[in-house]
């Protein structure tokens, strides 16, 4: 179940970022080559740090807090909401970056999301 749950919100991120791209006339085709260079070079590289976070239940910001990264999502809301694209994907994010930093997680890495979405609160 846990590689399907990857899968499919990996999945529903690109054809977010491809509503967002189309939304601004841009082709997904041509948006593609930058999305390849950005999980090749980004992405995957990031997952066995986050793992490796998650396993030692530390999530050091080391230049990358999570604050930081919750300011960007705002962005990516004002964005969507700019272009008409729905925005319920990215303002789960942001409730969960909100969540986190008021855990204490501000100054943590996005991995901290971890410590939300394993012991939510209602």
């Amino acid at each position: 179940m846990a590689l399907l749950g990857l899968m499919w919100t990996t999945w529903a991120g690109f054809i977010h970022a491809l509503a967002l791209v189309t939304g601004g006339k841009v082709e997904a085709a041509e948006f593609l080559p930058h999305a390849r260079t950005w999980f090749d070079h980004v992405i995957a590289p990031e997952v066995p740090r986050i793992a490796g976070q998650v396993d030692r239940r530390r999530h050091p910001g080391d230049g990358s807090a999570l604050a930081m990264q919750a300011a960007a999502i705002d962005h990516l809301v004002e964005a969507g909401r700019a272009l008409k694209v729905d925005t319920e994907l990215p303002e789960y994010l942001q409730d969960r970056a909100r969540q986190a930093i008021e855990r204490g997680h501000a100054d943590d890495s996005f991995a901290s999301l971890f410590e939300v979405l394993s012991a939510p609160t209602d």
